[in-house]
């Protein structure tokens, strides 16, 4: 399999969009990244269309999404993130789709990964090791599952607004909170093994 690597660096004044599926059907419906895959800059979008995966491989990788970028997952898209995860001030991400994250997420920028006037996305965190949810916002996931046999440490308080599926592992909130505000019981999967820790 090969390894593609790819950087995106856009000067902030720069307008811009970043299809990706004329890239991904070149390379059979998959992008790979060994090192970084950065959104910088305002009006920049980083879109990953229906049917589409973006792979940014190797656990020492991160997503890097800065200076007001925007790192869009339409329904049915899909991004594998191998490593780390990081939504700087002013930066969103925009979920309707799957993103699938192996390492930690620091969320510094908008606190919500909807897609407005989508459907419901998802985060999955199925990392190896104990993966942090953190940074400097309180996350507004959706969908929010958890598949770590490692646990799941958060380092701020985090909200759930659809639904939190358990698959393996345990949330340690210590001193912070997981708010699970759907309207009706959104929380499945829970047993032995596999629950909140903490508040």
């Amino acid at each position: 399999m090969k390894t593609y690597t790819f950087v995106l660096q856009i000067v902030k004044y720069l307008r811009l969009v970043l299809i990706i599926l004329p890239l991904a059907l070149l390379f059979n419906k998959s992008l790979y990244s060994s090192e970084e895959l950065k959104v910088k800059g305002s009006s920049i979008i980083f879109k990953v269309s229906p049917n589409d995966t973006v792979i940014i491989s190797g656990s020492m990788t991160t997503i890097n999404n800065s200076n007001s970028g925007t790192i869009k997952i339409e329904a049915g898209g899909v991004i594998i993130a191998e490593g780390d995860v990081t939504n700087a001030s002013s930066a969103n991400y925009e979920i309707e789709g799957l993103l699938q994250v192996a390492g930690d997420w620091t969320n510094d920028g908008t606190a919500s990964v909807a897609l407005a006037g989508g459907a419901n996305g998802t985060v999955e965190f199925n990392g190896s090791t104990n993966q942090d949810i953190g940074g400097s916002v309180t996350t507004i996931f959706e969908h929010l599952t958890i598949n770590n046999n490692s646990g799941i440490t958060l380092t701020n308080t985090q909200e759930v607004s659809t639904g939190l599926n358990f698959t393996d592992g345990i949330i340690t909130t210590g001193a912070n909170r997981l708010e699970v505000t759907a309207p009706t019981d959104g929380m499945n999967g829970y047993g032995v093994g596999k629950y909140i820790f903490g508040n």
